[in-house]
Formats: C-alpha cells, sequence, structure tokens
C-alpha cells in the first residue's frame, strides 16, 4: 500500500505486531490470513505468522494435475490414494474407489491439521488469524 512506500511507517507497524518482538525469525509476513484473498500488503491485511502457519494453506494446484487436492490416482491397486501434509511432511490418508472418496478423507484431515496448528500458535497469532484458521474450510 502507498502508506508502507515509507520504511520508517511500515517500521512503526512492524514493531506493534504480534509475532515480530524485534527480529521475524521464523515469521513470515502474511497478506491473506487476515482478509482471505487479499493481494495488498497493507496494516490492515497483514501479519507476522510463524512459517508453519503461513505454509498450511498452499495451493499447489499446477503441481496436482487433474485430480482434486490431496489426490492422486495409483495404477498399481487401481484406486486414488488421499495423502495430506502434516507438518510438513505427507501422510497417506488411504486407498479409495473413487476421487471423491479420497478426496473427502483429504478433506477431513487437512481441515483437522489447519484447527491443531491454529492452536498451537494461538498465543503468538494475530487474533483474527486465528479465528479465520479455525474457520478455514478447504474450497
Amino acid at each position: 500500500c502507498d502508506e508502507w512506500l515509507s520504511f520508517a511507517t511500515f517500521l512503526e507497524w512492524v514493531n506493534k505486531e504480534v509475532g515480530y518482538k524485534g527480529k521475524p525469525d521464523g515469521y513470515q509476513l502474511d497478506k491473506d490470513l487476515i482478509i482471505k484473498g487479499n493481494k495488498i500488503y497493507s496494516p490492515e491485511a497483514c501479519s507476522f505468522v510463524p512459517r508453519a502457519v503461513n505454509q498450511l494453506l498452499v495451493d499447489r494446484a499446477a503441481a496436482r494435475g487433474e485430480w482434486p487436492v490431496g489426490v492422486c490416482y495409483n495404477k498399481r491397486f487401481a484406486a486414488y490414494k488421499a495423502t495430506v501434509s502434516v507438518f510438513g511432511k505427507p501422510v497417506h490418508l488411504g486407498l479409495f474407489q473413487t476421487a471423491e472418496g479420497a478426496h473427502d478423507a483429504y478433506v477431513c484431515a487437512k481441515e483437522q491439521h489447519v484447527r491443531l496448528v491454529a492452536d498451537i500458535y494461538r498465543d503468538l497469532l494475530h487474533p483474527t488469524v486465528h479465528r479465520n484458521l479455525l474457520d478455514w474450510r478447504v474450497s
């Protein structure tokens, strides 16, 4: 935003933010956890969040292929495999006869994991970020 074109103004905002505490070691400036879909860095929309929180909702649509998020087809078993990332590591959720069944398993696991991470980092998050993570749903 125009307001942050002044480094002094930006620095003043930064020093007041939850999660900054003088140095953002392990923290990242996020622009869309307070206002979903936001594209502009501004005081109203931004918050410092731990890296683990910022990476929770990354959409890798380009790398996904033809199946719904969390789903791939396993030729060997002629089934759809559901996988979710939990603390940065892939977790196999099972094999399913339909892509929809695999996606449903992914949705349940992903939403549960996001709520868990929100509660783990509760005291380090802007209150709106925490609330939005608790309410977040796979779209």
